[in-house]
């Protein structure tokens, strides 16, 4: 997550340009995929990639794959989004933000919320707390 925010801090632009707008961290998940230990023989050299799915609620926007040397030094990293897909799917969850924050200034249930937009109890409960 400290790449991810590092970029978004320095390339703010191209950060909103890839989420159409900004996400909220705390909605921000990852799941391990793959490690990888590839050799190349031209070269005489070994990398390893490690690769993780990038989910935004529970949809998955993407993955991020970190590669490093066999010292442990990060030679680059890739974030690799469908953007076409992921603009429909952060425009569905913001809907449904919207949705749900003005809900809870209506008074309405956790768990009514909860089933009109898809968003879990728990995550209603912060954006009820940080976010109204």
């Amino acid at each position: 997550m400290e790449s991810f925010r590092k970029w978004r801090e320095e390339d703010r632009y191209d950060y909103l340009d890839t989420f159409n707008g900004k996400l909220y961290e705390e909605f921000i998940s990852v799941e391990e995929k793959s490690i990888e230990l590839i050799y190349n023989f031209s070269r005489v050299e070994a990398f390893v990639f490690f690769t993780v799915n990038f989910f935004y609620f529970d949809k998955e926007i993407g993955t991020y794959s970190i590669e490093f040397d066999l010292d442990g030094e990060v030679l680059d990293e890739y974030l690799v989004v469908d953007h076409l897909s992921i603009k429909n799917i952060i425009s569905e969850i913001k809907q449904n933000i919207t949705t749900a924050r003005k809900a809870l200034k209506e008074g309405i249930e956790l768990k009514s919320i909860s089933n009109i937009t898809g968003i879990d109890e728990t995550s209603i409960e912060i954006i009820k707390k940080k976010y109204c």
